[in-house]
């Protein structure tokens, strides 16, 4: 959702989009440097091959593109980033 509908293209603007949508907020600035961290380490997990794209995603990666339009290793960093995002004390105690 994040890379579908975000009115941003770069990394820090779907950042602050998807935080937007998990809290109701923007990110502070400590906040968003710490996602931008995250996003970067999943990546580099991924291209390590620390982290098998197709498990985290739930279909093989030949699949992914087919089923949602995108490239399974553009998706897999955000994929993480966002559970990060839905398991935040502020996201599941928002009122």
């Amino acid at each position: 959702r994040v890379l579908r509908e975000s009115p941003a293209t770069s990394d820090s603007g779907r950042l602050i989009y998807a935080h937007a949508l998990a809290v109701g907020r923007e990110p502070s600035s400590s906040e968003l440097q710490i996602l931008s961290r995250l996003l970067t380490q999943q990546r580099e997990r991924l291209v390590s091959e620390e982290l098998d794209a197709a498990t985290i995603a739930g279909v093989p990666s030949n699949m992914y593109r087919q089923l949602t339009g995108q490239d399974v290793q553009s998706l897999v960093p955000w994929i993480l980033v966002c559970r990060a995002l839905l398991n935040l004390d502020e996201t599941i105690t928002k009122q």
